[in-house]
């Protein structure tokens, strides 16, 4: 880490240099409609976030940011700190197009109103995120036996999707009314007519109600919420303004043809299939990367040690290079397509596209004449429109593109069982078999090139204990006490082995003890008085077993001596001992 003063020289001249690129960007001569404006606004978000990667991994914020009061115990303290300062860059680039707002959108905006509309509107995105991630924090930290350990397994992941679940469906649409500013629409003729078109259509709703986005000027409507109690209409005072009744019932139609082809569950549904994707793929990622060599070629250039370079540049680099792919390919085809399905259900409703097709010019003229600007999520407008009008002159073509998305579905859906199906065949231990198997192969080689090496045989007996390769295990110990018969350790691990191996056939009890009681004598350490111990324990010396286990307690470190206590205390019961004769120190 910088010094803190290093570190905010650092950040406050970065962020000038972001601010005069934002001044450049949105100059003039640059930026004189609506479609340079979103092309200069999406740049700009990308070079936000390229800045932010520098605050995380280069000047290391969320360090400085975990030494605030309970940001240790409640990480989502620094976390929501870090998403503030991608939101200050966005509001620098808003505060910069605030200037233009006015010869953009003919409309009269105030710098601070033109920022704090767009925190507005884009504040519910991360808001079901930081939600769930402050619930997960509150149960980690609170006193409760277990809580951890359930949270952290399939049930509580399960019961923290069923949460997210019931927070999207019924909590989170009534706290959108409220950060939008939105009302009930006033009683009158207006309300009256959707009200009728809407029951002519059986969609069932709580209330329709008026959107104010940038001070009501924007041209556009939505529905939100998946259950009927809690679904909401939105129509922006712009709409009412400038579309006539029949294009006001076609918007609402689209509207509505989402409501009725489950737009809003099948994005949640692509959004949490990606999770499931990714997670094997992560694990084999994982594991190739720990067993092969490219990894460690990779971290000698660079000077980083490899655990080092694959946390801080290459997981965060491939995660975020995957993401934009997913969103800008997958999930924005299912949202161009589900559009376009939704542009449908109003062509049926009203029998053809023209209704449709003028509301939607209609909106691209009032909108600073986007007809021609291509959209990654919902197709451009003039596409919308000739793709109408190719529907009145084929009607199959309706069927044909609902055939399309149920197929793009059916094979997403089978991609996500196949990677549900992977997840849980895939090893638990995978990484630790990459890892693991590496060091094995290298170990391997190390002894060809370097056969009197004691050291290496030693290592492979330990890894090979630990993964429960027992005889390698032994054979590893056996050869590394040839070439070292006194070496106390190496007869502890074998000892240990020989006393304590899930697999009885290895089981000796003899040689343990033999191995142990030599290892004693070399080095009369707490951990090889354990073993000796144990040993004693196996052969039926109970008394003996006793006594050596409180040595190891009595010459134990602070912080190792509840492991012997605990030790102690359960050998003491199993030899029907009374609690009264207490522990001897």
């Amino acid at each position: 880490m910088l010094p803190v003063w290093q570190a905010a020289l650092f950040f406050v001249g970065k962020f000038c240099i972001f601010h005069f690129i934002c001044r450049r960007f949105f100059a003039a001569r640059r930026v004189a409609d609506v479609k340079n404006y979103l092309k200069a606004e999406k740049h700009l978000t990308l070079l936000a976030l390229a800045f932010l990667a520098i605050d995380i991994y280069l000047l290391d914020c969320l360090s400085y940011f975990s030494f605030l009061p309970f940001a240790r115990d409640l990480p989502i303290i620094a976390r929501f700190l870090g998403l503030l300062l991608f939101f200050g860059y966005l509001c620098d680039i808003w505060i910069v197009a605030s200037s233009r707002s006015v010869a953009i959108f003919g409309r009269a905006t105030r710098g601070r109103h033109f920022v704090f509309e767009n925190v507005r509107s884009n504040l519910p995105i991360v808001l079901p995120w930081f939600v769930i991630s402050l619930l997960l924090d509150i149960l980690n930290v609170l006193p409760i036996p277990g809580i951890r350990s359930f949270m952290e397994s399939g049930y509580g992941e399960t019961s923290l999707l069923v949460v997210f679940f019931f927070f999207i469906a019924l909590a989170y649409p009534p706290l959108l009314m409220k950060i939008w500013a939105c009302r009930p629409m006033a009683q009158g003729a207006a309300r009256e007519h959707m009200v009728s078109f809407c029951r002519r259509l059986n969609l069932h709703y709580h209330d329709i109600m008026i959107w104010p986005l940038f001070g009501g000027q924007m041209v556009t409507a939505g529905v939100v919420g998946f259950v009927a109690r809690f679904r909401y209409i939105l129509v922006t005072p712009g709409l009412l303004a400038n579309l006539s009744d029949l294009e006001i019932d076609a918007v609402l139609a689209h509207e509505i043809g989402h409501v009725k082809r489950y737009h809003m569950q099948l994005y949640l549904f692509v959004l949490l299939g990606f999770s499931v994707i990714i997670s094997p793929l992560y694990t084999l990622f994982l594991y190739t990367a720990f067993r092969g060599d490219w990894l460690y070629r990779l971290a000698e250039m660079t000077t980083i040690s490899a655990p080092a370079l694959l946390e801080q540049l290459i997981l965060p680099g491939g995660i975020l290079v995957v993401l934009v792919l997913f969103l800008r390919f997958v999930f924005g085809f299912f949202m161009r397509n589900f559009e376009r399905q939704a542009d449908l259900y109003a062509f049926t409703t009203f029998g053809g596209g023209a209704a449709i097709s003028a509301a939607l010019e209609k909106v691209a003229w009032l909108s600073g004449d986007i007809r021609d600007l291509p959209s990654w999520h919902h197709f451009g407008i003039s596409q919308r429109v000739d793709f109408l009008a190719g529907c009145d002159a084929n009607h199959a073509l309706v069927a044909q593109h609902h055939r399309k998305v149920y197929q793009a579905l059916g094979l997403y859906c089978l991609l996500v069982v196949s990677a549900g199906l992977l997840h849980i065949t895939l090893p638990k231990d995978l990484v630790e078999q990459g890892v693991t198997g590496r060091a094995i192969s290298k170990l391997q080689e190390e002894a060809i090139r370097n056969p009197a090496n004691y050291q290496v045989y030693w290592a492979l007996g330990d890894i090979h204990s630990r993964v429960k390769a027992y005889a390698h295990a032994i054979a590893a110990y056996e050869q590394s006490l040839l070439l070292v018969p006194d070496n106390p350790e190496v007869l502890n691990n074998l000892a240990w082995l020989l006393l304590t191996c899930e697999d009885v056939r290895f089981i000796d009890a003899d040689r343990g003890l033999f191995l142990a009681s030599k290892a004693v004598r070399l080095k009369s350490a707490p951990h090889i008085l354990d073993t000796l111990a144990h040993a004693y324990w196996l052969k039926g010396e109970q008394e003996m077993a006793l006594d050596i286990e409180k040595r190891a307690l009595a010459a134990a470190r602070p912080d190792q001596k509840k492991i012997y206590e605990d030790q102690l205390k359960k050998w003491q019961e199993m030899a029907g001992k009374t609690s009264g004769d207490g522990l001897e120190f």
